[in-house]
């Protein structure tokens, strides 16, 4: 009988899987594909610029001004495919808020990354459900592409990579994980957390300007994946 999961563990077991993903997106695409699809460059109320990886460029949003509790948050994010991008790809949308409010918006788009043609336009429409008790306030929201531990690194229209976050920024995601482990928590864990965060931060040092200390990634990768990034462990190692 095998005891380890070769999906998780083995590189051919990994392989096959997001094969087979890929499969299922393939014969399980959305009735509203087809308007996913733009004939003209869209005109976003929110335009940017940047680019995810070789593959993806990001034109912009369609954001609301405001949503109330208990509503929906009806967002459109605008692509234009570079590149052909194999695997499981899809968006990432972090919605981070006072109060310790973070409001998760991972989704797969209608019409799967995977089968995304070079020169396309993409218009992602995503309903997202806020919760009754969703914190007033003004939020940040953090968009971009992934598959799995994987994350397209963002560069913007200038070709520089993403800045990262600073203290502030790296303190209210800290306080929502935190809210998020009520129940599994400890009362000690509040005072850990606060006499290891300075520690922390001279560990991993700042990077570039505006006193960034962590990339979007690293951030992600200590977490979503529980782990220390590889740079910091090449410095304590």
């Amino acid at each position: 009988m095998e005891e380890h999961d070769i999906w998780s563990t083995s590189p051919d077991g990994k392989a096959l899987l997001d094969r087979l993903g890929a499969m299922i997106d393939e014969v399980s695409i959305s009735p509203d594909a087809a308007s996913a699809l733009l004939g003209a460059p869209p005109s976003p109320t929110t335009p940017t610029k940047g680019r995810f990886g070789d593959a993806v460029t990001f034109l912009g949003a369609d954001l609301p001004a405001e949503a109330r509790a208990g509503s929906e948050l009806r967002m459109t994010w605008y692509f234009r495919s570079d590149q052909t991008l194999a695997g499981r790809w899809k968006p990432f949308v972090h919605l981070v808020g006072p109060a310790n409010a973070y409001i998760n918006g991972d989704h797969d788009p209608p019409l799967p990354i995977s089968r995304w043609k070079p020169g396309e336009l993409i218009a992602d429409r995503q309903t997202l459900p806020l919760r009754a008790d969703t914190a007033p306030g003004e939020y940040t929201i953090y968009v971009g592409i992934f598959q799995g531990g994987q994350r397209l690194p963002l560069r913007d229209a200038g070709g520089n990579a993403e800045t990262g976050l600073n203290l502030a920024e790296i303190t209210k995601f800290m306080d929502a994980n935190f809210a998020r482990a009520k129940g599994r928590r400890r009362m000690i864990d509040r005072r850990l957390m606060d006499g290891e965060f300075p520690i922390l931060l001279r560990v991993m040092g700042k990077q570039g300007r505006d006193e960034r200390y962590l990339s979007i990634a690293e951030l992600k990768t200590l977490f979503a994946e529980r782990r220390l990034p590889d740079r910091m462990l090449r410095q304590l190692g």
